[in-house]
């Protein structure tokens, strides 16, 4: 029998509720736990996705090689900033014929083959899917010409020597008293000539005093500096102090001394600046 028979009969099993102050609590679904796994299954299906996506790419490709191999070939050099350098030249070196294939192409080994030429400085190569390579040169800039012993050498203007002059292009300053000679017993001392010279150079055509197609020759002493040389004026330039030299010659064109007049003008003094007539035998 029930405990209490007057519930059972008033209030029947079915219909009877139990009121608490848990019920509110127990009526809520239960806090979400930020901490829970996830879920496995689901996890397992991309990682299959994304090895089924890349196996299909893969098989892909390689349908496309096997089908369609000239895809994959290289059927184009091209070759920029090349001026003096004739491209048959550079394409001998680059060692690289067309039908090579696209990822048989080394750019770093074709770079430094392409820069045994000589006219080429720097060279820089890039692939361009999927049938080009493209080849940038740049060339060596001529500066002047270096007279050593019986041949005349192109200088760059970094001052190093890379090329034997063309007898069809000598129109540029002609660098002389630096020879195979002062090189052998004084070896800093020509490279440090060699590069003053052209600094010289530089300074008379940037400060407007000589202009560089103007310059002939620009000789070097060990004892006295260096001698310019134009159209008519002889200008030398001692070892001391070049802005002061510099200057002072800026004041005398500044008081109308012609340089272009025959004329010598010895800058080496510090004090003063000799100008006198310059006398020179025809054909000299």
């Amino acid at each position: 029998m029930h405990p209490l028979p007057w519930v059972e009969e008033k209030y029947p099993r079915q219909h009877i509720f139990v009121s608490t102050p848990l019920l509110p609590f127990l009526s809520q679904p239960p806090p979400l736990n930020l901490n829970t796994p996830k879920n496995p299954v689901r996890g397992t299906w991309l990682i299959r996705a994304s090895i089924s996506t890349i196996t299909t790419l893969v098989a892909g490709l390689v349908v496309i090689f096997v089908v369609h191999p000239d895809r994959w070939l290289i059927e184009r050099v091209v070759f920029e900033g090349a001026e003096r350098a004739r491209i048959a030249e550079l394409r001998h070196l680059s060692d690289l014929r067309n039908g090579t294939l696209v990822w048989a192409v080394e750019p770093l080994a074709i770079a430094t083959a392409v820069e045994r030429h000589p006219w080429v400085r720097s060279a820089a190569v890039r692939v361009i899917w999927p049938d080009t390579v493209h080849i940038q040169v740049e060339e060596h800039r001529v500066a002047a010409l270096l007279h050593e012993h019986d041949r005349l050498l192109y200088i760059g203007h970094d001052g190093a020597a890379f090329l034997v002059a063309q007898p069809a292009d000598l129109d540029y300053p002609h660098v002389t008293g630096i020879g195979r000679e002062l090189g052998a017993k004084h070896p800093q001392l020509g490279n440090l000539a060699v590069q003053n010279a052209l600094h010289l150079i530089d300074r008379l055509d940037r400060e407007d005093l000589v202009a560089r197609e103007d310059l002939s020759e620009i000789a070097f002493s060990p004892s006295l500096g260096f001698t310019v040389h134009t159209s008519g004026a002889r200008i030398v330039f001692g070892h001391g102090d070049l802005q002061r030299q510099l200057d002072r010659l800026s004041a005398l064109v500044a008081e109308g001394l012609d340089l272009r007049r025959r004329a010598y003008i010895d800058l080496a003094p510090e004090t003063v600046a000799i100008v006198r007539p310059l006398e020179i035998p025809a054909g000299g």
